[in-house]
């Protein structure tokens, strides 16, 4: 991973420099930020207890969810494209050890940041399909509470960093609706982060969005292994500028 990271960065440096943009065009930017209904589907695995689980899914997911929030900005200049995303999201579960059936709780704070860097294949009329490459990077806490006959706790925490690669699209049928998504995934591990929303414009430069994030983690440390899903509805706004 680390020479195709080495690689990954140096193209968006390079799409960064000066040099790189057309003379003359004018920036543009997007501003979008959400708030997250998350629930985690998943374990995770702490050095020395066994795995916990935890299985969320529809009206349930919110149930588990302390808070999270997430917003994006793009840059543009003529076709080249800048885009970064943070998301934060704190949630509290009620858990299982697997087979065990033994109960268990859980508390889950994951924080990522995307940078990348891109370039406009399609632009048009009706939307554009932009690809991305570049690099997330991972903070993530977990703490648990195994029941008896167990009865043992502990916390631990990882940093990781991924390479990304992806597309990112918007497409409008005609009007002020339109539909917005991107697909980036870790070409090493395979982890994705899917965003799907359908949107309206409420002026010349703000829309309105209702979509859907999923996003994968996946890691193992010596004090911590993570295997799980992230995912829940979305509300935001958009501003250009």
């Amino acid at each position: 991973m680390a020479g195709l990271g080495r690689w990954l960065l140096s193209g968006l440096a390079l799409a960064l420099m000066p040099g790189s943009w057309a003379q003359g065009a004018d920036w543009s930017f997007v501003l979008a930020p959400y708030a997250w209904g998350a629930g985690l589907d998943g374990q995770v695995r702490h050095a020395g207890l066994p795995p916990v689980a935890s299985r969320r899914g529809g009206s349930d997911a919110l149930s588990s969810l302390d808070w999270a929030a997430m917003a994006s900005l793009q840059a543009r200049r003529d076709r080249l494209v800048v885009f970064a995303d943070v998301l934060h999201v704190q949630l509290s579960e009620s858990g299982t050890v697997p087979l065990a059936g033994v109960p268990a709780r859980m508390r889950v704070r994951a924080s990522t940041a995307l940078l990348a860097g891109g370039y406009r294949l399609v632009e048009g009329p009706a939307g554009h399909l932009d690809l991305l490459a570049g690099m997330r990077a991972w903070q993530l806490s977990s703490r648990v509470a195994i029941g008896a006959p167990i009865d043992r706790g502990a916390s631990a925490g990882v940093d990781w960093l991924d390479p990304q690669l992806g597309l990112k699209a918007r497409w409008s049928p005609g009007g002020r609706w339109f539909l917005s998504g991107w697909l980036l995934v870790d070409p090493d591990g395979g982890e994705a982060d899917i965003m799907a929303a359908v949107g309206r414009e409420v002026g010349e430069r703000a829309a309105v969005h209702l979509g859907y994030r999923h996003v994968s983690m996946k890691r193992r440390s010596p004090r911590l292994a993570v295997d799980a899903d992230v995912a829940g509805p979305g509300l935001g706004l958009e501003y250009r500028f």
